[in-house]
């Protein structure tokens, strides 16, 4: 006797709990370079020249003597915040036919917000991510031994060395931050060096293991960061199979002193100056109907940064510091 089958009782639809995106999880080119809100989108930052706060002046002199005199200059440098923006359309049909799970205005919002944060994160790499910028560079290989070198190299001595580089070149300010690329990371989570560190703290219920925290615990540091944001250049249309990912951060490395908290007579690696009178924060984000054929929705989102650059010595950049 016939009797239907499986595919006869069920007619597909889509599913509301899942849905399958990609997206870098974690941004942090913002603290890296800590956001400095502005009224204006551009103006002048005063720069005291270090030289006169490391030379003395002060002497001894008799009861009616008078004291030597001395000084200090000002310099100046300037910021002026460019504006990123970026849009996407929804038409009005796509609305309206679409299915749960699909939001369009909820995607492409989030869609919108995380291309300026994407477009941040690749702004850092690209003006501050390499050599050539920094008071002092250090090449894995001719410099140092690479960390991958487990039989050889010595990163915690590496990294107290360089520590001591940047205090230096501050007056005696030791470097706060520490952001290393995610292959850095991985290489040395498994260096024997730290393992060795940590091995008398572990158990059954808890093996040996290097992180981010014990780290910054080891060399002295308020922070170490793992970067893993991936992108890729390639053109829209361009046949997913043959598109090219970068790893941004990869294989090297950062240390730098960046103020925790901005303000006045501080030396700081860099800023990110944000002009906030414009749209009253950080970013904007708006709804607006589409305006050459109002048959759809415009999500746009708009935001006006530079990133600053002020203390070229408060910062060192490792590079290819691993395999």
């Amino acid at each position: 006797m016939p009797q239907p089958g499986v595919g006869d009782v069920h007619v597909k639809k889509l599913l509301t709990n899942i849905s399958v995106a990609y997206k870098n999880p974690l941004y942090i080119a913002e603290r890296i370079a800590p956001i400095v809100l502005v009224d204006r989108q551009s103006d002048i930052i005063p720069l005291y020249t270090k030289s006169y706060w490391a030379r003395s002046v002060a002497q001894k002199t008799s009861p009616m003597q008078p004291p030597p005199i001395g000084g200090y200059e000002v310099g100046n440098d300037t910021y002026f915040c460019e504006e990123r923006s970026v849009g996407d359309i929804i038409p009005d049909a796509q609305q309206a036919n679409q299915d749960p799970p699909f939001n369009a205005l909820a995607d492409s919002t989030e869609w919108v917000t995380d291309q300026l944060l994407l477009e941040h994160e690749i702004g850092f790499l690209t003006d501050f991510w390499k050599t050539g910028v920094w008071g002092t560079d250090m090449v894995g290989g001719a410099d140092f031994t690479k960390w991958s070198t487990y039989a050889t190299s010595t990163p915690i001595q590496d990294l107290r060395e360089w520590k001591r580089t940047i205090r230096r070149a501050l007056l005696g300010r030791s470097p706060n931050r520490l952001v290393l690329g995610d292959l850095t990371f991985d290489v040395l989570a498994d260096h024997p060096n730290l393992l060795d560190r940590v091995k008398y703290s572990s158990s059954n219920d808890s093996p040996a293991m290097v992180t981010p925290n014990l780290l910054a615990q080891l060399i002295g540091l308020d922070e170490v960061m793992v970067g893993s944001v991936i992108y890729t250049t390639d053109p829209e249309g361009t046949d997913e199979d043959s598109i090219t990912y970068t790893a941004g951060y990869d294989d090297d490395a950062f240390m730098a002193y960046v103020a925790p908290h901005p303000g006045r007579r501080l030396p700081s690696a860099l800023y990110t100056f944000v002009w906030s009178t414009l749209y009253g924060g950080t970013r904007y984000i708006r709804q607006r109907r589409e305006p050459l054929s109002d048959k759809g929705w415009l999500i746009e989102g708009f935001t006006h940064y530079t990133i600053k650059g002020l203390a070229p010595d408060a910062g060192l950049f490792i590079s290819d510091a691993v395999d």
